[in-house]
């Protein structure tokens, strides 16, 4: 349930973020002001990104074109038919990026273990690590 909220969360916050960039790229136009992001992608430590930057992030998430944005802002309907779009495409790219790294996990733990090659000195017991023949020869003293 937690992990539906965030995906979800994840697409809204581009998509507010679009909301607001197609209105402030007519005002940037007018008086070139530099305005910051207070939410969506960031690097982990480091400067903060500008806004332009974290748009041009969210854009490609989304496939549409960052070169190109601001003529398809300039025109409301498609503007926000690209953008549903996107957020279906998004959505849908971090359903398949998900199942794909579960397959990975699951294949992982299902590997076969290595055949026990150490044996005991005292009995016919094998092991796959010498710390576990270790541990087992104290049970002979």
């Amino acid at each position: 349930m937690e992990s539906m909220s965030s995906e979800i969360s994840a697409i809204l916050i581009p998509m507010s973020q679009f909301e607001k960039s197609d209105s402030l790229y007519r005002v940037q136009s007018e008086n070139k002001t530099v305005i910051t992001l207070q939410h969506g992608k960031r690097s982990l430590g480091g400067q903060r990104k500008p806004f332009k930057d974290s748009l041009k992030v969210s854009l490609k998430a989304f496939k549409i074109d960052p070169s190109s944005w601001e003529q398809t802002a300039l025109d409301r309907t498609k503007w926000r038919a690209a953008v549903h779009n996107g957020a279906r495409q998004c959505e849908s790219d971090k359903k398949a990026a998900s199942e794909k790294r579960k397959q990975n996990r699951k294949n992982n733990a299902l590997k076969p273990l290595a055949p026990a090659t150490i044996p005991c000195l005292y009995c016919s017991r094998s092991f796959q690590a010498r710390i576990g023949l270790i541990n087992h020869l104290r049970t002979h003293r």
